[in-house]
């Protein structure tokens, strides 16, 4: 690693919220790199990168920032969520001003989600790697848009968030799984799933990428069928998702229903739906997966630190030494010729441009070019792109 790929990793880091010690323990861990808390230091001097002495961002620009996003399904963010947006888009601003910001412009939200209170079940996980739970998310699929992720049992680190045509294609979901078990250069020790037809090629591929070690958990135990009550971890993670994004979506696509811009039973319709919003929506979830990795779960009170660690997911993923010296991986290596073997016999290979089909998309990229037509990145845009479409469509 040179030191300009060094010093991109240390403003990362920082503007992503990270501690000193956070910062150091994940370059060290992370990308082998170490440094004194004297070498972090004069980095962050050299780049005018302070904590408690750094100039913070004018309440006009974060004002203006958090008014745009409660014009989508940031109006669903509570204060923390939002303070954590706030950092990733490189604004300095405290989270008391944030909380006081949003009392001001979305008080009937703050009251909302004041009134929404959790009584969580007790789950416990050895550590990272130790089980991943996976499901797909069907609120969206009235209107086009399946979803599928997953999330580590430790760690609560969220490993895939996908937008799909559809969540149901084994050969779809299961090239979601490898494509995580690829960059983690790792299988986890098990994979919960329900009985959907959709779980069956990762479960042939989970059982036979640990078919030859020798835990108890190897083989066919690897992989486990189970009710939701089982795989609590990414059940209870939708109700927040909805929470934060896709209930500010469905209450949109509903609203192009009741307002007779949308019609479900139209075909063409259908497909210009995710022409127009399918790149908002997945571009919606990666800040949503982003910001949850990276936000800080409280202690719990009167919880075991290992029942419930507290920390930030990718920092309890990656470095969970950091917060519990007892803790492991649980990661297995990933030999790459089976990878390869369980690639070619269970994967499809998936277009991130679109969901729709090829043929629409084609036809709707020809009528932006003749129109010089803009591609959307609001939801107003998308409004405007999607009935131009179906009115140049309906006219051919």
């Amino acid at each position: 690693m040179d030191i300009e790929d060094r010093n991109n990793l240390v403003k990362q880091y920082f503007n992503r919220g990270y501690s000193y010690e956070e910062i150091l323990f994940t370059l060290r861990e992370l990308h082998n790199y170490t440094l004194s808390i004297r070498q972090l230091h004069r980095i962050l001097r050299d780049f005018s990168l302070y904590r408690k002495k750094a100039r913070l961002t004018e309440l006009r620009d974060v004002i203006s920032f958090i008014r745009r996003q409660l014009q989508g399904s940031g109006s669903l963010l509570g204060y923390r969520l939002m303070h954590q947006r706030c950092i990733q888009n490189g604004l300095n601003v405290t989270r008391r001003n944030v909380a006081i910001i949003l009392k001001e412009l979305d008080p009937e939200g703050v009251e909302r989600r004041s009134r929404n209170v959790l009584k969580r079940r007790q789950y416990w996980s050895k550590g990272p790697n130790y089980v991943w739970h996976l499901d797909g998310y069907d609120k969206l699929k009235p209107f086009g848009f399946s979803i599928h992720g997953a999330i580590d049992g430790f760690s609560r680190r969220i490993l895939w968030l996908k937008v799909a045509a559809s969540n149901k294609d084994p050969a779809v979901v299961s090239n979601f799984y490898l494509e995580t078990v690829r960059t983690l250069s790792g299988v986890p020790r098990k994979v919960v799933g329900d009985r959907g037809t959709e779980n069956v090629f990762i479960a042939a591929s989970q059982r036979f990428l640990r078919r030859a070690d020798n835990d108890q958990s190897a083989g066919e135990r690897s992989f486990k069928y189970g009710r939701s009550v089982t795989n609590q971890r990414i059940e209870a993670w939708w109700s927040m998702l909805r929470r934060t994004c896709t209930n500010w979506w469905i209450n949109f696509f509903r609203s192009l229903i009741d307002d007779d811009i949308f019609d479900t039973s139209n075909i063409i319709h259908c497909e210009c739906i995710k022409f127009c919003f399918y790149q908002m929506l997945k571009r919606d979830l990666d800040n949503t997966m982003l910001s949850w990795n990276n936000h800080r779960i409280r202690r719990a009170m009167n919880s075991d630190r290992k029942v419930r660690p507290a920390g930030r997911p990718n920092v309890l993923y990656f470095t969970p030494q950091l917060s519990d010296a007892s803790i492991r991986d649980y990661k297995f290596p990933l030999d790459l010729f089976d990878f390869n073997v369980v690639k070619d016999l269970c994967c499809k290979t998936i277009v991130t441009d679109y969901i729709c089909s090829s043929e629409f998309f084609e036809l709707a990229h020809i009528i932006i070019q003749e129109y010089s037509l803009n591609i959307p990145n609001t939801a107003g845009e998308g409004i405007d792109l999607f009935k131009t479409l179906i009115d140049k469509i309906g006219r051919i």
